[in-house]
């Protein structure tokens, strides 16, 4: 049987960095069920994605209002 890591290195950064510090996973695929990025890098990745990408920011609202029918008459069906 495999040994567990303590530390793991992120594949973003490339720091080592505590096991806890990345996010776990179900899928055995990942090296000792977490994944390759800390949670620091994936967390910097999607904020630059969102303020890089305003207009699917505001398509994704746009969705979830019409879904909701938020702006509209307030009767749900």
């Amino acid at each position: 049987m495999e040994k567990p890591y303590e530390e793991l290195e992120c594949t973003s950064c490339g720091k080592m960095k505590q096991v806890g510090e990345f996010y776990s996973h179900k899928n055995n695929n990942y090296r000792q069920g977490r994944s390759y990025a800390c949670r620091a890098c994936v967390l910097k990745k999607a904020r630059s994605r969102r303020l890089n990408n305003p207009e699917a920011l505001a398509k994704k609202k746009k969705n979830v209002e019409d879904f909701w029918d938020i702006n509209g008459n307030g009767i749900f069906m």
